[in-house]
C-alpha cells in the first residue's frame, strides 16, 4: 500500500505520528471511521499483540479498552480516558504493520502522544509504562492542572501569511515588552504560525502587537482560550529523573523524532528521558519535527483524530507529499480487500 505519487515498487515507508488531540477536544475516544475501527478490533480479536495490549488495559483501567459504547466522561475519570485511547493507539499502529505490512520508517508525537509512541516503539513495555512512567505522568498533569488554575492561563495561535515572519516577531515583542516571564512560546508550528500562552493580559498585548505588524495576522482574528500550564515553565515539572535511577528504558527499535526535533536513534547514546520529558511539558517545535520526519519518511501516517491531524497538515502541507489519518489508511485497504 502506497502513497499517491510514491513509487510504486518501493513499500510505504510512514512516519507514524501519534497525536492525542482527541478526547479533551472532541468529546470521544475516536471519533473519525469508527466503523472502521470497530472492523480492525473485531479482526484482530484472537492476534496475540492485541490480546496481550487488551489484557494488560483492562487490568489498569477496570474497562475493556475497546468497549467503544462507553463515551467520553468528563472530571476524574479523564485519566481512564486517555488510557483507553492509548489502548486504541496501539492496535491502530500495530494493525498497519502486523497486518497491512506498512514499517515505520520513524515514529514522532505530538505532546502527550510520546505515551504510546515509547509503548509502540519498544522504549518501555506496557507493565513497565504502568508501573515506572504513568505515575510520573499523572504526577506531572496533576502539576500542570494546577498551574493552569493558579495562573489563569490563556493560549493564542497567531498564523500569517508564508512569508510572515510571525515568529520571530513574537520573540522580538516578549523581549521589547518584558514578558520573558508572562508570556512564552508554546509551539512553533511553522515560522508564520506560532502558539503562545501565558497570562491573559500579556497574551493578548502581544496578539495586538503581531496583528499590528502583519495584516494577515489581523485580518484571522485569533481570539485567546483558557489553557493548563502544558509547556509553559511555570511548574515545577515531575522528577522524571528517577527513570534514569530505574534504568529501564530502552533506546527505540526505529528512529524517534521528539517534540523540537531531535532525532533518536536505535543503539544511539541520546537520553530517551530527556525525549518523554520535553514532550510532555516542555515547549514544542513542530516544524523541526515534521521537518526531520520529512528527512526520515516518505509520508505521515496520523494515529488520531482528524483534528489530530490538523496540526500536521496545516500550515505543513508542502513538507510531505502524503498525509493521512491511519483509521483512513486503514480502510481504505479494507474496501479494496472486499468483494
Amino acid at each position: 500500500m502506497n502513497a499517491p505519487g510514491c513509487d510504486e515498487t518501493k513499500p510505504m515507508r510512514p512516519c507514524i505520528y501519534f497525536s492525542r488531540l482527541t478526547v479533551d477536544e472532541e468529546q470521544a475516544f475516536w471519533p473519525s471511521r469508527i466503523d472502521v475501527l470497530k472492523r480492525v478490533l473485531t479482526e484482530t480479536r484472537h492476534d496475540q499483540r492485541i490480546r496481550d495490549i487488551r489484557s494488560a488495559f483492562e487490568a489498569q483501567i477496570q474497562r475493556d479498552p475497546f468497549d467503544l459504547t462507553r463515551k467520553y466522561s468528563s472530571g476524574t475519570d479523564i485519566m481512564t480516558n486517555r488510557l483507553q485511547q492509548m489502548a486504541l493507539f496501539l492496535i491502530t499502529a500495530h494493525y498497519l504493520e502486523d497486518v497491512l505490512g506498512i514499517r515505520p520508517a520513524c515514529i514522532s508525537f505530538y505532546s502527550s502522544g510520546v505515551q504510546p509512541a515509547f509503548v509502540y516503539a519498544g522504549c518501555v513495555s506496557i507493565a513497565d509504562y504502568f508501573s515506572h512512567v504513568l505515575p510520573l505522568v499523572q504526577e506531572n498533569r496533576v502539576l500542570i492542572e494546577e498551574a493552569g488554575r493558579k495562573h489563569c492561563l490563556v493560549e493564542c495561535l497567531l498564523a500569517g501569511a508564508d512569508d510572515n515572519d510571525v515568529e520571530s516577531c513574537i520573540r522580538a515583542a516578549i523581549v521589547e515588552m518584558g514578558y520573558a516571564d508572562r508570556v512564552f512560546i508554546k509551539d512553533v508550528r511553522d515560522r508564520s504560525a506560532v502558539l503562545i500562552a501565558g497570562f491573559n493580559d500579556e497574551v493578548v498585548q502581544v496578539r495586538s502587537h503581531v496583528s499590528d505588524a502583519f495584516a494577515a495576522v489581523a485580518a484571522k482574528e485569533r481570539r485567546v482560550h483558557r489553557t493548563d500550564g502544558a509547556h509553559i515553565p511555570l511548574y515545577e515539572r515531575a522528577a522524571f529523573a528517577s527513570l534514569r535511577a530505574w534504568g529501564g528504558l530502552s533506546h527505540p527499535r526505529v528512529p524517534i523524532v521528539g517534540t523540537c526535533g531531535e532525532v533518536l536513534r536505535p543503539g544511539d547514546g541520546k537520553c530517551v528521558i530527556s525525549i518523554l520529558r520535553d514532550a510532555v511539558g516542555g515547549p514544542m517545535n513542530t516544524f523541526q519535527t515534521l521537518y526531520q520526519a520529512r528527512q526520515l519518511s516518505d509520508s505521515i501516517a496520523v494515529v488520531g483524530s482528524e483534528l489530530g491531524a490538523k496540526v500536521v497538515r496545516s500550515p505543513h502541507d508542502e513538507h510531505h507529499s502524503h498525509v493521512e489519518l491511519a483509521i483512513d489508511m486503514i480502510g481504505d485497504s479494507l474496501a479494496a480487500d472486499a468483494p
